[in-house]
């Protein structure tokens, strides 16, 4: 009841200002551009949003996320909040290529990992600050409802570091855009 109050209010406001400002004739464009906006807001929280890429671990610099859709095979484009460490918060989104799925076998040979007997890539031995670069270890079938996720670039901070992503940790699959 408070908010709805508080609504009513901001659009009296809103309208009084717009009034003041721009004249009447342009009132009527408000509600129009408020149900876009909504319409907008609805949209990404229910079906996905557009994410930007800040590192250079993937190709993509732009994503449309898809949060509906959570199928997942080898190669597509994961958006997860990332369960946090040293380099980076918890909840921070990441977008990483799903390298081996829940049921593949995931093996690690020293700093190797492999998929299915697939090489997937190694791991570094020290980070970009020279400090000693933690190191995921398994040897066994990923279990359901984790994914083992990586980047081509060689400073990328991925599953190799840290393990498994969860599948509540997944907000959907991402489309580069461009």
């Amino acid at each position: 009841m408070v908010a709805m109050e508080t609504l009513r209010k901001t659009w009296r406001e809103a309208c009084t200002t717009i009034d003041e400002k721009l004249g009447a004739r342009h009132k009527k464009f408000l509600p129009r551009l408020m149900v876009f906006c909504l319409g907008i807001w609805a949209f990404t929280q229910v079906v996905g949003f557009v994410g930007f890429r800040m590192t250079p671990s993937i190709p993509y610099r732009v994503f449309f996320v898809n949060r509906l859709d959570r199928d997942f095979y080898r190669d597509d484009l994961m958006a997860f909040r990332f369960k946090g460490s040293r380099y980076y918060r918890k909840g921070t989104m990441m977008v990483k290529f799903v390298r081996c799925l829940p049921g593949q076998d995931l093996e690690v040979r020293g700093r190797d990992f492999y998929c299915d007997g697939e090489y997937l890539g190694r791991a570094k031995e020290r980070d970009s600050q020279g400090n000693p670069a933690p190191l995921f270890v398994w040897h066994g079938i990923i279990p359901e409802g984790e994914y083992f996720v990586m980047a081509p670039h060689p400073d990328s901070y991925d599953s190799r570091y840290w393990g498994f992503v969860r599948s509540d940790e997944v907000i959907g699959k991402a489309i580069p855009l461009f």
